[in-house]
């Protein structure tokens, strides 16, 4: 539910499969967690009859990144194709060389803008001078997120 229905940090969800499937799916989840919680699982209750709500997710999703992206052509970073999710990737390579984490780290630090090294999502080091960004935001926090990073550019 956390990204599918937009309530980001609620870890919980379901599964439906066949007999045969659940028998393996359950083991699995005996040790993956032990318990729910409550308060989460009646919100989400809640929340499931409303099938409004959910024709209207994926339209206002595509309006927020389209409008991250129209934003962010104002920078220098270079979009890479990114579906299905609440995050845009961008390529770096026109502003430094310095390796994803310490960009990550010192964009965080000096422009107060989070972004997530992708090599973070390897198991070995890697350094493509990508970073993702999440536009599940306001507009007036995208809009200054990006004042931001223009900045940013200026003094690298």
């Amino acid at each position: 539910f956390g990204k599918v229905y937009n309530c980001t940090g609620w870890k919980l969800g379901y599964c439906i499969a066949p007999e045969q499937l659940m028998k393996e799916f359950r083991k699995v989840h005996q040790f993956n967690c032990f318990s729910c919680n409550a308060p989460v699982q009646y919100g989400i209750a809640n929340y499931l009859p409303n099938e409004k709500y959910f024709a209207e997710l994926t339209q206002m999703m595509e309006q927020k990144r389209n409008y991250f992206q129209e934003l962010m052509a104002q920078t220098s970073f270079t979009p890479l194709p990114s579906f299905g999710s609440y995050f845009q990737l961008y390529d770096y390579k026109n502003l430094s060389e310095i390796p994803e984490d310490d960009f990550a780290r010192k964009l965080c630090l000096e422009a107060k803008v989070a972004g997530v090294p992708v090599s973070a999502f390897y198991a070995q080091a890697v350094n493509n001078q990508v970073i993702r960004f999440c536009f599940a935001k306001k507009e007036d926090t995208l809009e200054k997120a990006v004042v931001r990073l223009k900045a940013f550019e200026n003094i690298l």
